[in-house]
């Protein structure tokens, strides 16, 4: 039996570009490989550890949005160099949405100017080249996952 979130991982894993609705015979097949065991639907945050013991090939990065529709990291998996990267975004805290394009997303966040962004999902920093997010991965990875907050509009310092 197929379970209906395992396909859905399994189309997040495997695009497709015609018919992405559709749950084919292989996308079934695939879905068998994925290891949910111990956790329940809708998979909580908590629960996503289960998950990454399970399917070691996987990472799964978390992100939220706050009342103004800024975006910050919830939970970014500290794994780089798994086969499958998952970028979900958490709705209402229970439904996700598959982030395809990170750099759609973010960069109206960060300037004006709508050329290719690179983000590190760690600090939402963003760079214009990938040589140089691989320079700052050396030094974020020290640090754990932030969300700046400023003062509010009006408010001396």
């Amino acid at each position: 039996m197929v379970r209906c979130k395992g396909v859905f991982l399994s189309m997040l894993l495997n695009p497709v570009t015609d018919n992405p609705e559709r749950i084919t015979k292989q996308l079934k097949e695939q879905t068998e490989t994925l290891n949910f065991k111990n956790i329940s639907f809708p998979v909580k945050l908590k629960d996503i550890d289960k998950f990454k013991k399970h399917n070691p090939t996987i990472s799964t990065h978390f992100l939220g949005h706050d009342d103004e529709n800024k975006i910050y990291p919830l939970r970014i998996s500290n794994i780089d160099e798994r086969l499958h990267e998952v970028n979900l975004l958490l709705l209402e805290d229970k439904h996700y949405v598959l982030i395809r394009n990170m750099s759609r997303l973010l960069t109206s966040q960060k300037t004006k100017h709508t050329e290719k962004r690179h983000f590190y999902l760690t600090c939402l920093n963003s760079f214009t080249t990938e040589k140089v997010l691989k320079q700052h991965n050396e030094y974020c990875q020290k640090n754990g996952v932030v969300k700046i907050t400023l003062p509010k509009k009006g408010t001396i310092l």
